[in-house]
């Protein structure tokens, strides 16, 4: 956007002059797309985060404190199941402002 003005700065400033029924309609059904593509998203690394957990058999959250404490080792694997669990985080705290 121009002037270093976000689009949710724009939106909010819009949408405070007028609620156009269209426009929160749109927005609306962008929203529930987005909680659909997360969903979706979630359950995908759900799965690869799973076989991560029976391979070692160790929870995801219990494996990410370690690696962040340093306590796990230097395998490849752990680095990608790490990686994973952040993005399942992020797509978790996408669900929560979508569903809030």
């Amino acid at each position: 956007m121009q002037n270093g003005t976000s689009i949710t700065q724009t939106l909010e400033r819009y949408i405070e002059i007028e609620e156009e029924p269209h426009v929160v309609q749109t927005i609306e059904k962008l929203l529930a797309l987005e909680k659909q593509h997360v969903k979706k998203e979630l359950r995908e690394l759900r799965k690869k985060l799973k076989k991560f957990e029976n391979r070692y058999n160790m929870a995801s959250e219990k494996a990410y404190e370690k690696f962040n404490k340093g306590k796990s080792g230097d395998e490849q694997d752990l680095f990608e199941w790490h990686a994973l669990y952040d993005m399942y985080l992020l797509a978790l705290r996408k669900l929560k402002v979508i569903e809030s």
